[in-house]
C-alpha cells in the first residue's frame, strides 16, 4: 500500500499500521477537547488524631484528566490504545515561550491506555509508576502551566497548545508545608518569626489573625497543643472552657498562686503567707497610713505606728 499524507494542519506524524500490517503515515492534529486539572493536597491543620502521616517534603500529584482527539473531533484510543505521554511545568502559556520548571531535566515519558479518546494521569504519583517527582514548589510562583506532549509511538511527540494554568487555592498551595514540610510557611508576612514553622501576621489593625469555628454539635475540643507523645497540654473544648496540663503562675513573694489539679482544672492554690487567696488578706504596712493587721484583726488609719489599740483607728484630725 502506497504511503498517504493528509494534510489538516498537522504539526506531528504519528505511525501506526493498516490492516494490512503495512506501515503508512498518516499526519493529523491531535487536540484536547476536555480537560479537568486538580491539584491534589492533604491539609489537617491540627490532626492530631488522625492515622495519616506525611514525609518531608510532602509529595504532590496531579489529577489530569484529558479527551484526545484528531482534527476531525475523532476520538482517539477505540476500545483501548497504548499512548505515551510527557508532563511538564512551565512559567508562559504560550508554547515555546517561557522557561520550564518542573522537572529539572526531562520530563520523561509515561504510557497509559486511551479509551474513545479519554485518558488519566496522575502526575506525579510514583507509586503507580510516574516517571518523575512532582517536588516543584507552587508557593514559589502561582503562575504556572502544565504542557503536555503525546505519542502513539514514544519517539515522536506532539505538543498540546496552549499550556494549561495549574490553579490552586492559597491553603492548597501551602498545604504540604504546613503539614510536613521542612520549609517555614508564612501567612501575611514573607518573614516567618524565628523558628516557627507556621507563622500567621495581621496584616492591619482590624485584622484578625487567626480564627477557628467549630461545627455545629461540636463534641471535640476545638484547639489542642499535644507533646510528642500525643498527650494534650492545651485544650479549649466547644463550650469555652480551657484545660491546662500544668500551671504554676509564680507571684513576687509566693509561687504557686494558680496551678492545676490532676483533672486539669485551674484552681487557687493553698495561701498561706498571702500570695493569693483572700484580698484582704493585707500584712504589710504600705508606708501611706493604712495598716491592716490579720493577727490583731485592727484597722489603722492616717497613724504612722504598726500596732493599734482598737480594731478601727484613726488618727489625724482632717476628715
Amino acid at each position: 500500500m502506497e504511503k498517504q499524507r493528509h494534510n489538516v494542519n498537522s504539526r506531528a506524524a504519528l505511525l501506526y499500521r493498516s490492516d494490512f500490517f503495512r506501515p503508512r503515515f498518516v499526519s493529523f492534529s491531535l487536540k484536547l477537547v476536555s480537560f479537568l486539572l486538580v491539584l491534589g493536597t492533604i491539609f489537617s491543620p491540627f490532626g492530631a488524631f488522625t492515622d495519616i502521616a506525611f514525609a518531608a517534603p510532602t509529595p504532590s500529584v496531579i489529577s489530569y484528566q484529558g479527551r484526545l482527539a484528531n482534527a476531525s473531533g475523532d476520538l482517539l484510543g477505540g476500545a483501548g490504545t497504548t499512548y505515551y505521554f510527557k508532563f511538564s511545568i512551565w512559567n508562559n502559556a504560550t508554547v515555546s515561550l517561557g522557561s520550564q520548571v518542573w522537572p529539572v531535566s526531562g520530563p520523561n515519558s509515561f504510557a497509559t491506555v486511551v479509551r474513545q479518546g479519554v485518558f488519566n494521569v496522575n502526575i506525579g504519583d510514583l507509586s503507580a509508576g510516574f516517571p518523575d517527582r512532582l517536588d516543584y514548589n507552587f508557593a514559589s510562583n502561582e503562575n504556572v502551566f502544565l504542557q503536555v506532549e503525546v505519542s502513539s509511538d514514544n519517539a515522536t511527540f506532539q505538543t498540546l497548545a496552549p499550556r494549561l494554568r495549574i490553579a490552586s487555592t492559597a491553603f492548597s498551595a501551602l498545604a504540604g508545608a504546613v503539614s510536613g514540610s521542612t520549609t517555614p510557611s508564612t501567612f501575611g508576612t514573607t518573614t516567618p518569626i524565628g523558628s516557627s514553622m507556621v507563622t500567621i501576621e495581621a496584616t492591619s489593625t482590624q485584622t484578625v489573625p487567626l480564627s477557628i469555628r467549630a461545627a455545629l454539635g461540636q463534641l471535640a475540643n476545638i484547639f489542642e497543643i499535644q507533646n510528642a507523645t500525643a498527650s494534650p497540654l492545651f485544650a479549649v473544648n466547644a463550650f469555652g472552657m480551657v484545660r491546662i496540663a500544668a500551671l504554676n503562675c509564680t507571684n513576687h513573694l509566693n509561687g504557686g498562686a494558680l496551678t492545676t489539679d490532676a483533672s486539669g482544672n485551674i484552681i487557687c492554690s493553698d495561701d498561706t503567707a498571702g500570695g493569693a487567696g483572700n484580698e484582704l488578706n493585707w500584712t504589710w504596712f504600705n508606708n501611706s497610713g493604712v495598716r491592716v493587721s490579720t493577727s490583731s484583726n485592727t484597722v489603722l488609719i492616717g497613724g504612722t505606728s504598726t500596732t493599734s489599740s482598737a480594731q478601727l483607728e484613726v488618727q489625724g484630725n482632717t476628715y
